[in-house]
C-alpha cells in the first residue's frame, strides 16, 4: 500500500495492518514517516505519519535512531485517530517491523 493512499483515505485501514514506505525521521521529539524527500526535508507534517516503535526490541529502536533521513518500510497498524505529540501528523502507526530501504 502506498503512503500516498493512507494519507488520502485514512479510513479506509484505520486499525489494520498495512505496510508503507517513506522517508524515516527520528527526532528527539518524535519518530514519523513522510511521503517523500521534499515532505522530510521541509517538515511538512501533513505529508507524514507517526511512528510509535516502542514494540520493537531495544537493539532495533537504537539502530532505527541513527537513520534520520533515510528510506524505510514499516509494518504495523494504523490508527487514523493519533497523530503523535500535539496531533502533528496525518495518523499513526504502531510498527511491529522497520526495513531500511537502500537509497
Amino acid at each position: 500500500m502506498s503512503l500516498t493512499r493512507v494519507l488520502a483515505v485514512p479510513s479506509d485501514v484505520h486499525l489494520k495492518q498495512i505496510s508503507v514506505a517513506g522517508v524515516l525521521r527520528t527526532t528527539n521529539e518524535s519518530t514519523a514517516l513522510f511521503l517523500d524527500s521534499e515532505s522530510f526535508k521541509h517538515g511538512i507534517t501533513e505529508n507524514a505519519i507517526w511512528v510509535d516503535f516502542s514494540r520493537l526490541d531495544v537493539e532495533e529502536r537504537k539502530k532505527i535512531e541513527s537513520e534520520n533521513g533515510n528510506w524505510a518500510r514499516v509494518i504495523g497498524i494504523f490508527d487514523g485517530e493519533t497523530g503523535g505529540a500535539f496531533a502533528l501528523y496525518s495518523g499513526g502507526i504502531v510498527a511491529s517491523k522497520i526495513t531500511l530501504i537502500a537509497n
